[in-house]
Formats: C-alpha cells, structure tokens, sequence
C-alpha cells in the first residue's frame, strides 16, 4: 500500500501510552500494521525498550510528508484507553519531522522527550531532531504549553530514575494489568485482543494467566469500562514507583 501512496499524511491524536509513554506521531504509525500481525509484533517486542524499536523501524519505513496533531483535547493518566482522563490542551502541531514533534508533545506534558524511548532512538538513528533548543517552532512560545500538573501514566513512573540507572534495574521493575472487576462487564473485549491468550473468563468472570501475560497492555487499551487497572511487582513497590 505504502509503495502506491505518493505522501504520507499522519494524524494522530495526543494521549499516553502505559507502554510507550506517549502516543504520538510515531507511536500513531503503528496503525498502518494490520490484521493480527499487530498481536504478532506485541508478542515478539513486548517490552518497551523492544516495542520502541520495532516503532522505529516501522516509521523508517513510513517517513510521513506531513503529520498533523490534534491535541485540543488530550488523554492524560493511565492512556490510551477508557482508563485516560480527557484533558483540555487546546494544542494543534504539524509538521515533517515525527521525532520533533513527539519532543514537542513530552514538552508540553512537563516530560523529558528523551523519556520517550521511540523519541530518542530515532533521533540516535539520526531520524530527525529531539533536542529542543534545535527545533524550529513557529506560533506559540513553549513556555506557553507547557502543562506540569499534565498527568503521566503509572508506568512512566521508571523515568524518575537516573537514566544510567535505569538499564541495571529496568528489568527489575514490572508492572501488569490488573482486572477491576467493579467495572468490568464481562464483555471478553480483553480477552479477544490479548496476543497471549492469557485472558479468559471464567465462572462469569475476567481472568489473567500472569505466566503468560507480557505486559503489553492491549487489554488495557482496548477495554471500553475502564476496567483494567495496573498492578506492580514486589520490588517495583519496594522503591516507590
């Protein structure tokens, strides 16, 4: 399909991501995978570090002309799903450059860009700009949008760390969907998107098989009662995060 478009034009919405931090230029590409390849790919990156890449590759691959942001109306929290709070940012960006943009977007969420690991392995491939005293931005001065009361979802929490520090304990920190049964409906939405097939429903209700689930959180993003909550492993609590 890629190879009969002349341009590429991509618009994504701006929300969280439990997963990747943000959802944002490039994260949005991801849509152009289709059928069940997308539960394919989850299962064989299903890590962030490993995702983040693969996102990478595919935006390589896309090189959008154009990208254009709605960000009127962002999800803060525990995105991209029923478990985001909509929040008013009355923001539009566009632009050619993803990894600029995605910069801009952590900016404006009171975020380091390069927490967004897909934001700094592109720019590592030299894929665009990151650092944002090099980008060019026309209409509204940053300091303007830029939200610190902006709420990041619970996973970004790794972020606080040192980042030298990250890579030794990274593997340490685990974090899991958790079935909030008051708001679950049983509607087995999870369960149908699940790469792992760790969900499944039983005696009426939503159940998740933790030795199969990789902590992708399509469940959680797919759920539409926001009944996916996230759990955090011993140690994860252990250091506050």
């Amino acid at each position: 399909m890629l190879d009969e478009c002349d341009y590429v034009v991509n618009v994504p919405k701006f929300k969280t991501h439990g997963l990747t931090f943000l959802t944002g230029a490039i994260k949005n590409l991801f849509g152009l995978v289709s059928g069940t390849y997308k539960m394919e790919l989850h299962k064989n990156h299903f890590d962030a570090d490993g995702f983040s890449k693969m996102l990478v590759d595919v935006y390589i691959e896309t090189r959008p002309a154009l990208t254009i942001v709605d960000g009127v109306t962002a999800l803060e929290g525990n995105g991209p799903g029923t478990s985001g709070t909509p929040r008013h940012m009355g923001l539009l960006l566009a632009g050619p450059d993803c990894v600029a943009i995605d910069a801009v977007l952590a900016f404006a969420m009171g975020a380091d860009p390069l927490d967004v690991l897909t934001t700094r392995y592109a720019a590592d491939k030299g894929l665009g700009i990151a650092d944002m005293g090099s980008i060019d931005i026309l209409g509204e001065r940053l300091e303007n949008i830029v939200d610190r009361s902006f709420k990041l979802p619970q996973t970004s929490m790794v972020t606080k760390i040192p980042r030298p520090v990250q890579a030794i304990i990274r593997r340490l920190i685990h974090y899991y969907p958790l079935v909030n049964h008051k708001n679950c409906t049983g509607c087995e939405t999870c369960v149908k998107i699940c790469p792992q097939k760790a969900m499944s429903k039983k005696d009426g209700r939503i159940v998740i098989n933790y030795y199969l689930c990789i902590s992708c959180f399509c469940c959680q993003e797919t759920c539409p009662c926001a009944a996916i909550d996230i759990k955090k492993n011993w140690f994860t609590k252990m250091i506050g995060l």
